[in-house]
């Protein structure tokens, strides 16, 4: 039998106007080689997360998937894709949705000049299961093709960010059950390199990092904006960051977009000593996409901030770290805020983690979504890598409806008996909340159920927060117990 580990800790969050406390399960296994890199990349999906570990077998790569489960996330399966060898690093990045795993393997191109594949996993009956295998474009050279890769709904992209010098991003469509080429990107400058190393999509935008190399200036960090237009995807906005002189103190792959927000962190080094920044928060203004806010929370005024960043619609997690530092020891920084409407971003939590050389710079590789968060760190002091899964369901905040969805009703809203839940898809799951965010009622709905009454006679007066779990989406909605 597999002999893996799963530790799951109650961390005491220290942060700013916390309104619960953030459970945290921290993964490793140990079944796995010192090196291997478990954790080197995350995804997560509501009930899953994939882990890449891109160094194991010689460098072959695997994708370990867990499902949550209770209070434990269990190791499901084990992937190392047919068609992956020696040296092609797979898992070095992963997309998961609700249906596919796209898993990049971009191989030791530097080395060999190797051309790296995709591979694409589909889940079926409760596991993932191979579909297909994406090969880059036939004049793509040494192009890092896989570095990153991103999915949503029925497109996926993969960025090639050394090809050609410049880089370049190839977008697919599935049709029939087949991944066909739909578009390739270029950079739209000369100037511009390393395109494609950062990558988010919507429903209608994608996003692209990139370094904008401008001379005489040093490097800049450039986010492109393509929109969806009959078809393809058409260039309509670059946003230039805040840089200064030390170009690798400005990484491109610090941005992710959500349905209606896009944040882009945004440290920078002044001489290497003087250290600040924050996480910018872009809105949609029409057909532009204009700055919001910037998140720079109290007592990081000296840290990188946004090295690493995740979004959902409901909440941001960013990294800061202090970084140059003379022992390489500083302690690396998880930070998360929610938000209750798209113009106030609050803080909520503050994770600290003591570094290494590898760990407080290079720091953690991040995902999240309305229910958990995750972050890994690859290879950390102890060589076997760490990942920390985040629960994110005690927050629950005076909004009254936080994730907004026709098909799901829930009436009456002030009562002194019970409460009736109505809904197009099946319930799952439904949980009540006290205004401190506990946990006070669980039901779960074990047969085929779109309606049901729920008897409140155990709760006493006060508000609370009902969050209703359907096969396809969630609804976080206040009420009022007489």
């Amino acid at each position: 039998m597999r002999n893996f580990i799963l530790f799951f800790l109650l961390f005491t969050v220290s942060c700013i106007d916390i309104k619960a406390q953030i459970k945290v399960y921290h993964l490793q296994n140990l079944n796995l080689k010192a090196g291997d890199d478990f954790g080197s990349s995350v995804s997560i999906n509501e009930e899953w997360i994939a882990v890449g570990a891109r160094r194991f077998r010689n460098e072959t790569g695997q994708v370990l998937i867990y499902k949550s489960s209770a209070n434990a996330w269990l190791l499901k399966q084990e992937l190392v894709a047919s068609e992956v060898v020696e040296g092609d690093f797979f898992g070095s990045d992963l997309a998961m949705t609700d249906k596919y795993l796209v898993a990049g393997a971009p191989t030791d191109h530097w080395v060999s000049g190797l051309e790296g594949k995709v591979v694409v996993y589909e889940l079926i009956n409760g596991a993932w299961a191979e579909q297909s295998t994406l090969y880059p474009p036939s004049n793509f050279q040494a192009s890092a093709y896989g570095y990153i890769v991103n999915s949503h709904k029925e497109k996926i992209v993969v960025g090639a960010p050394d090809q050609n010098w410049e880089g370049a991003v190839v977008v697919y469509g599935n049709e029939g059950g087949e991944w066909i080429e739909l578009q390739v990107i270029s950079p739209e400058s000369n100037n511009q390199r390393n395109f494609g190393g950062a990558i988010d999509m919507n429903d209608e935008w994608l996003v692209i990092g990139a370094y904008n190399s401008i001379p005489d200036e040093a490097t800049a960090l450039e986010i492109l904006l393509y929109k969806w237009e009959n078809g393809q995807y058409v260039y309509k906005q670059s946003i230039l960051n805040e840089r200064v002189a030390i170009p690798f103190q400005i990484p491109y792959w610090n941005m992710e977009l959500s349905d209606n927000q896009l944040i882009v962190g945004n440290h920078r080094v002044n001489n290497g000593e003087n250290i600040t920044g924050g996480t910018k928060v872009y809105s949609l203004n029409g057909s532009t996409w204009v700055l919001d806010q910037t998140l720079s929370p109290s007592g990081f005024e000296l840290h990188e901030l946004g090295r690493h960043v995740a979004l959902s619609e409901r909440f941001a997690m960013f990294g800061a770290s202090n970084f140059p530092s003379s022992d390489f020891d500083e302690p690396h920084h998880v930070i998360f805020y929610e938000t209750s409407n798209p113009d106030s971003w609050n803080p909520i939590g503050t994770f600290s983690y003591e570094g290494s050389s590898f760990l407080d710079w290079q720091a953690f590789n991040f995902d999240i979504g309305e229910r958990f968060a995750t972050a890994g760190t690859g290879n950390s002091l102890n060589q076997h890598g760490d990942v920390y899964i985040y629960d994110l369901r005690s927050f629950i905040t005076t909004s009254v409806n936080q994730l907004p969805l026709e098909n799901i009703k829930l009436f009456p809203t002030i009562t002194n008996s019970s409460i009736t839940i109505q809904a197009d898809k099946v319930l799952k799951n439904i949980s009540i909340y006290n205004s401190s965010g506990n946990e006070v009622m669980n039901k779960l709905v074990n047969l085929n159920t779109l309606e049901l009454s729920l008897s409140l006679s155990r709760l006493i007066q006060g508000t609370y927060f009902v969050l209703v779990e359907t096969e396809t989406g969630n609804l976080f909605k206040k009420i009022i117990k007489l």
